[in-house]
């Protein structure tokens, strides 16, 4: 561990930091672009060490960072010769430090004589309401390493912006309390976090965030006493490997009671499986399959996706294996082998088969784990059968969850940073069992020996990213703005064709060729003529549409005629549409930030047995964003277009062209284009 002298300012390496008394640091890092001075890092700090030729560096050494020099400040004024802060004590541009310090950053915490927790918005000179009010809406309780900086020190001293002491975590432990859902005791370490269940921890983290979404499960690990390689560029996917991890040291079912839980207002009635079926079998796999297919949901899988998903477990607890075979006498309850494999999770589970007049027919595992608000109830997963890539039926592989009706949820697009507010299946994957419901299925429930998919295949956090683009470019909000990449001009007009673009609200769209960007708006459409000489290639219509999942839900709509099949475009309010209808943009293909589609252009003419290949993404451009604007930043789309064309045009000019005003049409993405018309842009607002 490298400390830092807090009166020579000069680094000094601990073998082991459990036998020298030191401060430790733990805050919110300053943002680059915030007015406060920026941190300092190991490099920086060394710099300024090396000039000093190792001899001490004055406190008010110009260069030093005023967080580090008040830090020292403290720590001496308290008596301790060393301090720790993890923006200068860590060498980052080495991997196998930060590693190392990663895994050990809990101890770390634990082992120090005291932690500053410095509150850079909170005020001392507030009076003490507003000072209650600052010190509950901190920054500090919502941030994901905090989490673990909070819990591990025995003492932490809060202090304000301007470093005066507001109390410590002994005296406010119950206000810490009401901000964190954490207990007191577990606060105090009164009891221990072993005495806490994984969903219970897990919820404590559900509301705080992260720059990098891999440090969602790295700030994790000394909370769940548990130790893996850091890999960053994951995603996702170190979530995952963290709850692999805890699972194999912590036997603990309560690690997938996370997301949506069945809502019910009646008792299930129960039956066990055909009498010509054995667990697993292609008969049983049958008849659960009949549930609602939801193959693209991230509930599905036995693990959370990320630690939002357990905001609704806190009132989940593990049971012993002994008290479940107690409860369920009938069913020959073991302590089962679970291990992971590449078919998923191999384990064997209680099942049972309910129905409802609300559900017609749900496969239930059963977890060693109940409902502290229910006394002497269990949890229970609903399984459907799995299929593979060929949509076959796997007799012994299970998805979880079932879909249930529509429901309203608003979520946060950090990368555009506005609220979007949706109607979306919801995907059920708790249900709540009674002593009385537990004990009725009793006779019927036997131990299945099963696979369920822990863990998506591939990369999780692209695809999990890529369900939130997808969305974007097919339901975007009402500040959406089309732009088409100016390339596509170049490129089809070095074979003949050419755009015509009108805008405006149907039916009356009135002719734009100088509009850099169109809006989407409700109501507006944006028509796109293609022609190739004065033949009509092809037209397509672009807006909101009309249907109920237009008006209702944002549905973009993309409707491609041609001369020999024109399509009647639909301007009436219409119930007719599929969710999937091919009008809809969300019927097309996705992959990789792209919604894409292949049209054949027809049988006649220059264009007979080509294709046309459209291509959707976000954009640049088309909005701005200040500081005092209360605006939501909007979403911009790019359309591309390209028609397969074996005629090798040499000498075209793909370098920016200018109009008339002196303006570049495409000098933000003329760097990129340096090839023909397979290319692709993409790109983020903001």
């Amino acid at each position: 561990m490298r400390l830092l002298h807090t009166r020579t300012l000069q680094f000094e390496l601990i073998n082991d930091p459990r036998n020298i008394p030191y401060a430790i640091l733990s805050h919110v890092w300053t943002k680059k672009d915030h007015l406060s001075p920026p941190e300092q890092s190991f490099r920086e700090l060394q710099e300024i060490q090396n000039d000093y030729k190792d001899g001490p560096v004055p406190l008010d050494e110009p260069r030093l960072c005023p967080k580090i020099r008040d830090l020292c400040r403290t720590a001496q004024a308290d008596g301790y010769e060393f301090a720790w802060l993890d923006t200068a004590c860590i060498d980052k541009s080495s991997s196998a430090e930060l590693q190392e310090a990663i895994n050990s950053m809990y101890q770390w915490y634990s082992n120090a004589n005291v932690c500053y927790a410095y509150l850079a918005d909170v005020s001392c000179h507030s009076s003490p309401e507003k000072l209650r009010d600052e010190f509950r809406q901190s920054n500090w309780f919502r941030r994901g390493w905090t989490l673990q900086e909070l819990i591990a020190p025995h003492t932490v001293i809060f202090l304000s912006a301007e470093w005066a002491v507001i109390g410590t975590k002994q005296r406010f432990a119950a206000e810490i309390e009401a901000v964190t859902n954490i207990d007191k005791d577990i606060l105090t370490h009164q009891r221990t976090l072993e005495t806490v269940s994984v969903a219970k921890r897990m919820s404590w983290a559900s509301r705080r965030k992260t720059t990098r979404i891999e440090d969602e499960a790295y700030s994790l690990m000394g909370i769940f006493g548990v130790h893996m390689p850091t890999v960053y560029g994951v995603g996702a996917l170190a979530f995952f490997r963290l709850q692999e991890e805890i699972y194999r040291q912590i036997p603990d079912d309560s690690i997938f009671a996370w997301g949506p839980i069945h809502d019910r207002g009646c008792d299930f009635t129960f039956s066990t499986f055909p009498q010509s079926s054995q667990p697993g079998s292609e008969e049983m796999a049958v008849g659960i399959s009949a549930l609602p297919e939801t193959t693209d949901s991230d509930k599905r899988y036995l693990f959370a996706p990320y630690p939002k998903a357990f905001q609704d477990s806190s009132k989940f607890a593990p049971i012993l294996r002994s008290e479940l075979a107690s409860r369920l006498p009938e069913a020959g309850v073991s302590y089962p082998t679970r291990t992971f494999t590449p078919f998923g999770f191999h384990a064997r589970f209680p099942l049972v088969m309910a129905s409802s007049p609300e559900v017609t027919q749900l496969s239930l595992a059963i977890l060693a784990c109940e409902d502290t608000d229910q006394p002497r109830s269990l949890l229970a997963l609903p399984l459907r059968a799995s299929r593979n890539l060929h949509g076959i039926l796997e007799n012994r592989r299970f998805d979880v969850g079932y879909q249930k009706g529509l429901q309203d949820i608003d979520e946060y697009d950090f990368r555009s940073r506005y609220g979007v507010h949706m109607r979306v299946v919801q995907h059920v994957r708790i249900v709540t069992l009674s002593e009385t419901e537990y004990r009725n299925a009793s006779r019927y429930i036997r131990d299945a020996d099963i696979y369920i998919p822990s863990t998506p295949l591939g990369t999780f956090h692209e695809a999990h990213h890529g369900r939130k683009t997808r969305r974007t470019l097919y339901m975007p909000d009402g500040h959406a703005y089309l732009i088409l990449a100016p390339w596509c001009k170049t490129l089809l007009s070095s074979h003949g064709y050419h755009i015509e673009a009108r805008h405006g609200r149907p039916p009356h769209l009135t002719k734009d060729c100088s509009s850099k960007s169109f809006s989407l708006a409700p109501g507006l459409s944006l028509q796109l003529t293609i022609l190739h000489g004065q033949d009509v290639v092809s037209r397509l219509t672009i807006g909101r549409c009309r249907c109920q999942h237009g008006q209702e839900q944002n549905f973009l709509s993309v409707v491609v005629e041609d001369s020999e099949k024109p399509h009647p475009i639909q301007h009436a309010f219409s119930l007719d549409h599929r969710v999937d209808d091919p009008d809809h943009l969300r019927s097309w293909r996705y992959h990789a930030g792209s919604m894409f589609k292949e049209l054949p252009l027809g049988t006649r003419g220059r264009t007979a047995d080509r294709k046309m290949h459209l291509r959707f993404t976000r954009g640049f451009g088309g909005g701005t964003e200040t500081s005092d604007s209360i605006e939501p930043v909007h979403t911009s789309l790019m359309l591309s277009v390209d028609i397969d064309d074996d005629t090798f045009v040499t000498g075209t000019d793909y370098r920016p062209r200018w109009d008339n005003e002196g303006e570049s049409n495409s000098s933000w993405f003329g760097w990129l284009l340096s090839g023909l018309s397979k290319t692709f842009v993409t790109g983020w607002k903001g």
